[in-house]
């Protein structure tokens, strides 16, 4: 939390790697995943590829229409629950049935938002920097973020931050 302007979305920049320091150096462990402050995502994109799952689910519809090849298993790999768990997430953020084939450009810039957190949240990486996740967002759509987040795994700290005294 710092004043606007003070270098926040640098910082966080920088720990992504997605800046390079002028001086020093700074070491992350494991894999990171950034999700910067301004989204910018293709309006002709499938709900299904923004939650990075469409390869997936076109790849289980081959293998149970029967018309699969040996490169649908290999992409399915252990993710057969594939088809459930989007439902899932998308009914926590308040999105309930959406149509996965559904475009981005039919969405608010809001469920955008929430559809990249979501996709982060489905692809767990080591660490996960938000950047001023909530910009978007309304009341209710900002509920539903804290609450996805104090799901999320690796997160013991949040409930220790956002629990009653």
């Amino acid at each position: 939390m710092g004043a606007n302007g003070s270098g926040k979305s640098t910082l966080l920049r920088l720990i992504a790697g997605e800046l390079t320091p002028t001086g020093g150096r700074i070491v992350a462990g494991g894999d990171i995943a950034y999700l910067p402050q301004t989204l910018t995502l293709d309006v002709a994109l499938s709900i299904a590829h923004v939650l990075g799952v469409g390869a997936k689910l076109a790849a289980l519809a081959a293998i149970e229409s029967g018309v699969a090849t040996e490169h649908d298993f290999e992409v399915i790999g252990e993710d057969w629950d594939i088809a459930d768990r989007p439902a899932e997430v998308l009914r926590v953020i308040g999105l309930g049935a959406v149509d996965l084939d559904r475009t981005v450009g039919q969405v608010s810039g809001g469920e955008a938002m929430l559809l990249a957190i979501t996709a982060l949240r489905l692809d767990p990486a080591d660490i996960t920097l938000l950047d001023e996740p909530t910009n978007n967002l309304d009341r209710d759509a900002r509920g539903r973020l804290f609450d996805l987040i104090a799901d999320w795994p690796g997160l013991s700290w949040w409930s220790a931050m956002t629990s009653p005294c």
